[in-house]
């Protein structure tokens, strides 16, 4: 079958109610009970997650996918089902999940990590290079960018006062 991307989804959620799809991408968060759980997955095509909802009695190796990492790659075979009472417009109930690529417990972008707020630190890779909330503002960015790239006899007036 198709992909189908989840921007598409979210782009028009009436056009695929009760339609069955396939959706490829990452998990964001797993949460599980003993007969049903909950994936969020994102695939890169929109920033809202897409909310995957797993059966025990549909979905054959239910165990095994609920205790999936974070950043581990799924594809989902499943029916679109409209929530307009929900906080998402759909969800899909899954009847296949099938396991592309598992991740690690040790995956640098957990839940925590997804916030601008994370301290990154120790890891240089998911760092910003700037702070984001000081140069939010076009005036400012521009002072920033005028402070950061003036000439070496200009900054040195400036450590003289």
């Amino acid at each position: 079958m198709k992909r189908t991307e989840i921007r598409q989804l979210f782009a028009a959620p009436e056009s695929f109610d009760g339609a069955e799809v396939t959706v490829c991408g990452w998990v964001r968060t797993i949460r599980d009970s003993k007969a049903i759980g909950f994936i969020e997955l994102n695939d890169g095509s929109a920033f809202k997650n897409l909310q995957i909802i797993l059966e025990t009695e549909k979905v054959s190796n239910f165990a095994e996918i609920v205790k999936l990492n974070v950043g581990s790659a799924i594809c989902v075979r499943g029916r679109v089902i409209l929530t307009p009472q929900a906080k998402q417009p759909l969800e899909v109930h899954a009847d296949e999940v099938v396991l592309e690529g598992a991740s690690t417990p040790d995956y640098p972008l957990q839940k925590s990590a997804i916030r601008w707020n994370f301290c990154a630190r120790s890891r240089i890779c998911v760092r910003a290079p700037i702070p984001l909330k000081r140069y939010s503002a076009c005036g400012a960015w521009l002072r920033m960018l005028s402070t950061a790239f003036s000439t070496s006899a200009d900054l040195s007036m400036r450590t003289r006062r």
